[in-house]
């Protein structure tokens, strides 16, 4: 468990001691990168709307340049500079109390609009240390859901323009401790090339698709009507001490 620097053993997935907790969207409507209000909280608040425009022909790139090379790397790392753009919207904790130990599944309810029939809506979670530098949680590189995809892979559904839409995104299994101070935070966004291809956002075949890409304005609804919601799965503080002492017997 990165944070803990320790393995945790336990006979089964969820263990004992392993719980729910949702954090709910929140802020005014101005999440988008650099300068994000958005907010993780414990009740839906107030009605708001963030709004992004995703182009496929100026992607987020989920490679780095590393010594002159354009690298893909997997795991925890830090992602401060790729996400510093106005087509990213972030949601944090306020500074953590005490440290947090996520283990087990994370997924994210979103509703969305966007003006295009078919569209990628991608998100991760980040440990936020103090001086602002965020590493990307998790084994892969990003939760991705296209949306002609978003009731499984055997129904094949276009979007509706301007129609709001309850979108679920998987981020898989987690296993990280943010200390205190950090923030936990969740970024949104519509590419990360190359990891996957970019989506012309046209709704037509893929394979044969040769028309030419579409700008897509993506809007996040949050608060009581609309409860964009994280929801993640942690191990609490006293059953952490019960992990601890099976994993120094082992």
């Amino acid at each position: 468990v990165p944070g803990r620097n320790r393995w945790l053993h336990a006979d089964h997935l969820p263990a004992q001691g392993i719980v729910r907790r949702t954090f709910f969207l929140g802020g005014q409507g101005r999440a988008n990168a650099p300068r994000s209000d958005g907010l993780l909280v414990s009740q839906p608040g107030k009605f708001a709307a963030d709004r992004y425009i995703h182009d496929p022909r100026d992607p987020i790139r989920a490679d780095a340049t590393i010594d002159g090379r354009k690298v893909l790397r997997f795991g925890p790392q830090d992602v401060t500079k790729q996400l510093q753009r106005r087509d990213v919207l972030t949601y944090s904790t306020e500074p953590l109390q005490e440290a947090l130990t996520l283990l087990g599944n994370a997924s994210l309810s979103l509703y969305v609009e966007t003006d295009v029939p078919d569209t990628d809506f991608m998100a991760l979670l980040e440990d936020v240390a103090p001086d602002g530098s965020a590493v990307r949680l998790g084994s892969g590189w990003a939760g991705v859901l296209r949306t002609r995809y978003r009731n499984g892979p055997a129904r094949l559904e276009t979007m509706r323009p301007g129609e709001t839409t309850l979108l679920r995104i998987n981020l898989l299994e987690i296993g990280h401790t943010l200390q205190r101070q950090h923030r936990l935070r969740v970024s949104i966004f519509s590419s990360a090339f190359p990891f996957i291809s970019v989506n012309p956002n046209t709704g037509e075949d893929i394979a044969t698709d040769a028309s030419p890409p579409r700008i897509a304005r993506q809007t996040i609804l949050h608060g009581d009507s609309y409860p964009s919601a994280l929801t993640i799965e942690i191990l609490t503080a006293d059953d952490a001490e019960e992990f601890k002492t099976k994993a120094t017997k082992n």
